[in-house]
């Protein structure tokens, strides 16, 4: 695993120019992901897991679609991304596992909201209702889910999750009532916090 948090560019640029092809897990924070030396360095290598963190997120180019194309993990937190996304995310075909933090709202619904096959955990922490609507609409294969109690008339989508296995509730006011767990048959946990 490679982690950099907000060193001088040129240590980055070292590292990942070095060893790119054979980092499994980056975790980046800042705003060096402008540049396109991630894409260019990591891009048809193992990388399967990338957090990034108050970051741009990279252009879309054939190496940026590449790089996305192998994740298996993506956390974005507070990351803008002016639109960006939405290319790049559509790659995400082989992704298991999406956190998202305070994503920004971009039109009515952001570009995080696609569906992805293979996506069997969704982690949802100040990200707009809509979004998080619009996100389990489209991916009700999602076996473990972890997200606010807040946006009650989500809960209505929570119901038509056949798979879930594993639900986490931050905050149950409110929300009992828009949730139907006995339709949710494969549910083994429920935790509300």
């Amino acid at each position: 695993a490679f982690t950099y948090y907000e060193s001088r560019h040129s240590q980055i640029r070292r590292a990942v120019c070095k060893f790119g092809k054979s980092i499994k897990s980056l975790k980046f924070r800042g705003r060096c992901l402008e540049s396109n030396e991630i894409p260019k360095f990591c891009a048809g290598g193992t990388l399967e897991e990338l957090h990034l963190s108050t970051s741009k997120i990279m252009k879309d180019d054939d190496d940026s679609r590449l790089l996305f194309s192998s994740l298996k993990t993506l956390t974005l937190s507070h990351c803008n991304h002016n639109g960006r996304a939405g290319a790049l995310l559509s790659e995400c075909q082989e992704l298991k596992t999406l956190r998202l933090y305070a994503t920004p709202r971009c039109g009515s619904i952001c570009d995080v909201a696609q569906k992805y096959g293979k996506l069997e955990e969704l982690y949802i922490e100040d990200v707009n209702s809509q979004t998080t609507r619009a996100l389990l609409q489209l991916n009700r294969q999602i076996k473990k889910l972890n997200m606010p109690g807040t946006y009650a008339t989500t809960f209505a989508m929570v119901s038509k999750m056949v798979n879930l296995e594993e639900l986490v509730i931050r905050s149950m006011r409110g929300v009992s009532r828009y949730i139907n767990i006995s339709k949710l048959a494969a549910l083994k946990s429920l935790k509300v916090l």
